[in-house]
């Protein structure tokens, strides 16, 4: 049962995740005036599948959210997924794991 509920909330972090950026690119979108067609049309990705995006649906593929945030001129925020810059548990982890590494001169990480 505990299982469960882990599984259970972790789909609700993901799902509030999703939301936030659905709603980031419905904000983004209607700031340049732009429809849901109008997007859909300059993005390549169907009017259905913006709307997925836009509603927080967390089956989105990520290609189909990096196409739409190209088609505004936001491509550039996909660099902050993921990214070690803003990673502080990863670095923890890597420097602790490797003590041997002057870290200011490893070329995988600038921290």
């Amino acid at each position: 049962m505990q299982h469960q509920n882990n599984k259970e909330n972790m789909y609700i972090d993901i799902e509030h995740i999703t939301k936030r950026i659905g709603n980031n690119i419905r904000f983004a979108r209607e700031c340049r005036a732009l429809s849901v067609a109008k997007m859909a049309e300059i993005s390549g990705v169907s009017e259905r599948t913006i709307r997925r995006i836009e509603g927080g649906d967390p089956h989105v593929t990520t290609g189909s959210i990096a196409r739409v945030l190209k088609s505004i001129y936001l491509e550039k925020t996909m660099d902050y997924v993921a990214s070690h810059e803003l990673d502080d548990v990863g670095q923890f982890y890597y420097k602790r794991n490797n003590p041997e590494i002057p870290h200011e001169l490893d070329p995988r990480y600038d921290f």
